[in-house]
């Protein structure tokens, strides 16, 4: 799936991803125009933007951008 593919689920349909990651469960939760909330195993995490969200090496030190064409989104 392609980043802008992942953006435009997380922004206009404003719907949950989910995707397993370097042996974690990992996943994104649109919770508000501003607020995405994103889980790595135990970490989380809260971004203002898709963009910060997608750029941020919070995945295991990768970006959302970086392995989205590596992950499958359930």
């Amino acid at each position: 799936m392609s980043i802008d593919d992942i953006k435009k689920i997380l922004e206009v349909n404003f719907t949950h991803i989910a995707f397993d990651y370097a042996g974690e469960h990992c996943g994104v939760d649109p919770l508000a125009a501003d607020r995405f909330d994103a889980w790595c195993g135990d970490e989380d995490a809260e971004f203002e933007s898709v963009d910060e969200l997608v750029e941020s090496p919070f995945f295991k030190g990768k970006t959302l951008k970086e392995i989205c064409d590596k992950v499958e989104i359930m």
